[in-house]
C-alpha cells in the first residue's frame, strides 16, 4: 500500500508538472494565435501627434551624407555665433519631423560658442526614402544608422572632435540618439526629451488592451508580466520582417547612459510614455545624471512650458560636459 501511495503521488506531481509546463509553452503559442492581428493593428496605429514644423532656418546651407548602405541623407551645419567655440551638438528631430526643429531646442546655443549640426532622418524632409520601409514612432536600426553617419560626417571632416559632440534628441529621435551613444563611448553627452523604450510601451500597451480585444483576455490579462514581454518580442521579430527594419533594444542603451552623462527631459503629463515607465526601466540600476519631470507638460511640450528654465538647464548641461577648456 506504501508503495502504491508514493506511486500515485509522483504520478500526480508528474502530471502536475507537465501541467506547468504546458502551460508556460503553449501560453505564448495561443496568445500569438490569438492576437497577431491586433498587435499588428495596435503597434502599426501612429499616435496622434503630429511635429509641428517651423521656417527653415535663414542661414541654412545644406550638405549631402551618405549612409553605409549608400543612402542620401541631408544635413545643415549652422557655426556658432560669437564668443568662444566649445563644441558642436547633434540635434535629432522627432517623428514626422526635419532638422529645421533644432531651432526651439538648441539655437540659443549658438550664442554660447556651441555649433549645431541636423539632418533629416531617412524618409523625412529632403533625405532619401528606404525601399520598402514605412517609419512609424518606434526607433528602428535605419534611424540609428542615420545618428551615426551624422557623427561620422562631422567627425571625418574635422568639423569636431569627439570630445566635443553631445546629441540631442527629441522622443523618437531621442531614442535613436541614446541607441548610438550607448554603442559609441567616445560621444561625451546626451540629452533626450520625451524619449521612450519600445519593448516596455508595447508590453504595457498589451498588458492594458489584451482583454479587450482578444477571446478569453480576462485570463490572458491575469498572466505575469514576462509572459505579455515575451509575446511582445516574439511579435516584434515578425514585424520587423514584414516592415523591412529591425528594432533595437533601447532599454538595454537606457541602462548603458546611466553611466554617462544624460539628461533625461520628460513631461510628466505625458499619456503616451508615463513617467513610472521610465523610471521602472532603471529599476535600481542607476539613474541619468540628470533626470528632470517637466510639471504640466504633455509628450513634447516641455519647451512650451518651461521655455526659461528649459534652456538654463540645457545650456548648464552643455557648458559643463562640452567645454574642452574643463577637460
Amino acid at each position: 500500500m506504501q508503495v502504491i501511495a508514493t506511486i500515485d503521488w509522483w504520478t500526480i506531481g508528474g502530471y502536475g508538472i507537465a501541467i506547468v509546463l504546458c502551460a508556460v509553452l503553449i501560453v505564448p503559442i495561443l496568445l500569438g494565435i490569438f492576437y497577431t492581428k491586433e498587435f499588428q493593428r495596435l503597434f502599426e496605429s501612429a499616435l496622434p501627434l503630429q511635429a509641428e514644423l517651423v521656417e527653415p532656418a535663414p542661414d541654412d546651407d545644406p550638405v549631402e551624407l551618405t549612409t553605409s548602405t549608400g543612402r542620401r541623407l541631408v544635413g545643415s551645419l549652422f557655426r556658432h555665433r560669437g564668443g568662444e567655440r566649445h563644441g558642436l551638438i547633434i540635434f535629432c528631430h522627432e517623428f514626422t519631423g526635419n532638422r529645421w526643429m533644432f531651432q526651439p531646442y538648441v539655437d540659443f546655443m549658438r550664442d554660447d560658442g556651441f555649433d549645431v549640426f541636423s539632418f533629416d532622418f531617412s524618409n523625412h524632409g529632403q533625405s532619401d526614402a528606404i525601399d520598402g520601409y514605412q517609419p512609424l514612432q518606434w526607433v528602428t536600426e535605419h534611424e540609428v544608422a542615420d545618428v551615426e553617419t551624422a557623427i561620422e560626417y562631422v567627425t571625418s571632416r574635422q568639423i569636431a572632435a569627439y570630445d566635443e559632440i553631445g546629441l540631442f534628441g527629441v522622443s523618437k529621435g531621442g531614442g535613436a540618439a541614446i541607441v548610438a551613444a550607448a554603442r559609441n563611448p567616445r560621444i561625451q553627452a546626451v540629452i533626450t526629451d520625451g524619449a521612450f523604450p519600445t519593448h516596455s510601451i508595447v508590453t504595457i500597451y498589451v498588458e492594458r488592451w489584451v482583454h479587450l480585444v482578444v477571446a478569453f483576455g480576462g485570463f490572458l490579462r491575469m498572466l505575469p508580466q514576462w509572459v505579455h514581454a515575451g509575446i511582445t518580442r516574439m511579435e516584434l521579430l515578425r514585424i520587423q520582417r514584414r516592415r523591412h527594419c529591425r528594432y533595437p533594444h533601447v532599454e538595454s542603451s537606457f541602462r548603458v547612459l546611466t553611466r554617462r552623462p544624460w539628461f533625461l527631459i520628460h513631461g510628466n503629463r505625458d499619456n503616451y510614455v508615463r513617467t513610472e515607465v521610465i523610471e521602472a526601466i532603471f529599476n535600481g540600476n542607476g539613474q541619468p545624471e540628470q533626470f528632470w519631470k517637466v510639471s504640466g507638460a504633455k509628450h513634447n511640450q516641455s519647451i512650451q512650458v518651461a521655455q526659461q528654465e528649459y534652456h538654463d538647464k540645457v545650456r548648464s548641461f552643455f557648458l559643463t560636459h562640452l567645454n574642452p577648456s574643463n577637460s
